[in-house]
């Protein structure tokens, strides 16, 4: 009978002493405003996360696009040099008509590629350099006005 005093006591005293409960809703409580303020950081660092990333990645394919366009240019040029004839100073035509090249695309927006392809077209047919650079030119306005392809047109 003593025993179940004792139990009926502890009961009592456990029902009446809320300490363990209270420190169980108390870390609750914690781990609850804990959660939310990793929630709000999330919120806040994420998006700045994938912006910074996106501006990052974009800067690298800039780079990697602004040099591709210069060794597809130069492999151009290369061309062309193949098939210029019927110039005096050779080199001195290539430095020339790279810059009227690239004026030409810079006024138009058509691709430096594209207009020295124009030019390779004219030399390939047996065309000297002058002839050559003045086909190039008609070809590229030619396309311009037909909306087409340089390429195609010369």
């Amino acid at each position: 009978m003593a025993l179940a005093q004792e139990q009926i006591q502890y009961l009592i005293t456990y029902v009446h002493d809320k300490s363990g409960a209270q420190a169980v809703i108390t870390g609750n409580k914690n781990i609850a405003g804990s959660f939310s303020r990793l929630a709000g950081r999330a919120a806040l660092v994420i998006p700045v996360w994938l912006a910074l990333r996106a501006a990052y990645m974009s800067f690298i394919r800039t780079i990697q696009m602004g040099v591709q366009h210069i060794v597809d240019f130069d492999k151009a040029m290369a061309r062309v040099l193949a098939v210029t004839h019927g110039v005096a100073d050779t080199k001195r035509f290539i430095f020339d008509l790279k810059d009227e090249i690239q004026g030409l695309a810079i006024e138009t927006g058509t691709a430096v590629e594209k207009i020295a392809e124009a030019f390779y077209r004219f030399g390939t047919a047996g065309h000297d350099a002058t002839i050559a650079t003045e086909g190039m030119k008609i070809a590229l306005k030619t396309s311009i006005a037909i909306m087409g392809d340089v390429e195609q047109t010369a």
